[in-house]
């Protein structure tokens, strides 16, 4: 285990379960992982999967009478899931921030964006409002939003898709946290302003030596700016690792499948791409076998039978999978 000094988040056995129509939704069931300050993990998986819940989870977002979390979520050391409203709200800000997919929804469309910026680090911060329009300012530079004074004053909808994502990230470093987390950041943004986007929350990251949590679906960004990635499908992390060894030498299907059905330099033009067969689970039809077992080329009879464990023969690289890929490289 490493020093408490060095982690920024250490989660244990976090399972969250959604309060639905019909009864209670294992969303997520039982994931683990340490993330050290500095460093960025990749939360891999498609739609479905728990990677938004957990992170949400995080964030203590779930009403407590929607939803039953269980397990342990330390954030500097100290105990924060199930916290009272007060805790969750000093978290929520100064410790944690988050970026959501679409800054549209992110953002109140009735206000100016320099005062949705001024609320946020007055919510966590003794300053005046002067100051804090100053503050403010200074962050829209900081994200790089041209002409910052001007900007503040303008509203949501009087501002692109990559400038309102900008604005978002602004006040979710507005109080320094010391975590980060990013759901799906770039997914409403083209090419370019992806990657925009993308480097200025890499350079963010360095500038304030935060913990980085990237959510995404996309293997190929979480292979391009990530040090470890987890691989979440059912609800479970079923692959864990560093990035590069986790790529080099996929272990559990359905990483592979992930990765093959991933755009590559070389694949010829107007080709087919390749697609997981059948669909993700529903988790409240779960069985006592392995979730993945009905879509896996590799399944054997014994897969239906118990769900496998997220085992490691290296202390850095694990997976879940009864017949992990051995030794073969992607």
């Amino acid at each position: 285990m490493k020093p408490q000094n060095d982690v920024a988040l250490r989660v244990h056995d976090l399972k969250v379960a959604l309060k639905v129509p019909g009864g209670m939704l294992p969303a997520v069931r039982g994931v683990s992982f340490e993330l050290e300050r500095g460093r960025t993990l990749g939360i891999v998986g498609e739609s479905g999967s728990g990677k938004s819940v957990t992170a949400r989870a995080l964030m203590g977002l779930f009403p407590k009478g929607r939803s039953i979390m269980s397990g342990s979520v330390e954030i500097g050391g100290r105990e924060i899931l199930n916290s009272d409203a007060r805790v969750i709200r000093h978290v929520r800000g100064e410790e944690m921030g988050m970026v959501f997919q679409d800054p549209t929804r992110s953002l109140n469309p009735t206000m100016r964006v320099g005062t949705q910026i001024v609320e946020a680090i007055r919510a966590h911060s003794d300053i005046s409002r002067s100051a804090a329009r100053n503050r403010a300012v200074e962050l829209l530079s900081m994200v790089g939003i041209p002409h910052a004074r001007e900007r503040a004053h303008a509203y949501p909808h009087q501002l692109s898709g990559g400038m309102r994502q900008r604005i978002v990230l602004a006040i979710a470093i507005s109080c320094q946290p010391s975590i980060l987390i990013a759901d799906e950041p770039t997914t409403a943004l083209d090419v370019t302003t992806q990657l925009q986007i993308m480097e200025l929350i890499g350079r963010l990251q360095d500038e304030y030596q935060m913990a980085l949590i990237l959510i995404t679906h996309d293997m190929d960004l979480a292979s391009s700016y990530v040090d470890d990635v987890a691989v979440m499908y059912a609800g479970r992390i079923v692959e864990r690792g560093p990035v590069r060894k986790v790529l080099s030498s996929v272990r559990m299907p359905y990483t592979k499948g992930l990765l093959d059905a991933t755009l590559q330099d070389d694949t010829p033009p107007h080709s087919h791409l390749y697609v997981l067969p059948g669909r993700p689970p529903d988790p409240r039809s779960l069985t006592a076998g392995c979730p993945f077992a009905p879509r896996c080329d590799r399944v054997k009879e014994s897969c239906f039978q118990h769900e496998p464990e997220l085992l490691s023969n290296d202390d850095e690289h694990a997976s879940a999978c009864w017949f992990p890929i051995e030794e073969e490289s992607v």
